[in-house]
């Protein structure tokens, strides 16, 4: 996505980083005005990087500890983009 696009109900304001399974990006979630870490999976048509991404989304969802940003959603958007909704800090 890029700036002003949506994902799910977060609108992208703009990129932080890029890794090898996703970028991450400042945006503004709907309704609650607030700033979130969001983190969507870059498209490879490798099922295997689907089901990391999701192993991921599920083993940050259990972390907790003061130094460990929490994991809010996961889910797919209306266009099949996998993402993560994490504290933005």
């Amino acid at each position: 996505p890029a700036p002003g696009d949506r994902v799910a109900s977060y609108l992208v304001e703009r990129e932080l980083a890029r890794g090898g399974m996703g970028a991450v990006y400042v945006a503004s979630q709907e309704g609650l005005e607030r700033k979130v870490a969001l983190k969507v999976r870059l498209p490879s048509g490798d099922a295997r990087a689907a089901a990391r991404f999701v192993v991921e989304a599920q083993s940050a969802a259990r972390l907790k500890h003061n130094a460990i940003v929490k994991v809010h959603v996961a889910g797919q958007d209306q266009a099949g983009r996998e993402y993560l909704v994490m504290d933005y800090v």
